[in-house]
């Protein structure tokens, strides 16, 4: 249910704020929301920072209960925001985990503190995957840098086995616009 409440919000079709939304959204639990969590706790100890980018700040608030629920220190940067509350979060916050709204974060920002990068849904636009992981592997970078991707596959609940359509999620059809440009691209780097 969770996966289709997302869809429909990335088309504009419900408002994600909307109270009858909102209440619905708080009792699902997903199993991409819950790998999320799962591993990034997995890791916990390894003494990696992690950043995760998220497109929904419904998706923002539950990773960071859950992973608070885990005793982890977790910091939030998205359009809600305030610009002092950013600056303090990017120069003075230690914390284990910084979860970014991916519109706010991916662009003109050092954060090279942190190694491991999560990414919970894909963007249409590879650049600005590319652009969010380049904040944290430049200069200065210290440690080996590590990108997760969590993408949900589509199935057909009628015969519960893999759909055959070409493009069963709006995940899907990103990674395939993703490779799409991706190809462009190396076709004019040529």
């Amino acid at each position: 249910m969770e996966n289709k409440f997302d869809d429909l919000i990335q088309i504009g079709a419900i408002d994600e704020s909307a109270p009858m939304i909102k209440a619905t959204r708080e009792d699902c639990s997903t199993s991409k929301l819950n790998a999320v969590v799962n591993h990034i706790v997995g890791g916990k100890d390894n003494g990696n920072a992690k950043i995760v980018f998220c497109h929904y700040r419904g998706e923002i608030d539950e990773i960071k209960n859950r992973l608070m629920r885990q005793e982890m220190t977790v910091e939030t940067f998205d359009g809600r925001t305030p610009q002092h509350e950013r600056e303090r979060i990017l120069t003075t916050t230690e914390c284990d985990v910084l979860i970014l709204q991916i519109q706010t974060g991916c662009e003109g920002l050092n954060l090279q503190q942190f190694s491991e990068i999560y990414f919970v849904s894909p963007h249409w636009n590879p650049a600005i995957e590319d652009q969010a992981i380049a904040r944290c592997h430049r200069i200065g970078q210290l440690k080996e840098t590590r990108v997760f991707r969590f993408n949900m596959a589509g199935f057909d609940t009628a015969h519960d086995e893999p759909s055959t359509t070409t493009t069963a999620t709006l995940e899907e059809y990103s990674i395939e616009v993703q490779n799409a440009k991706r190809e462009i691209m190396t076709i004019l780097d040529e």
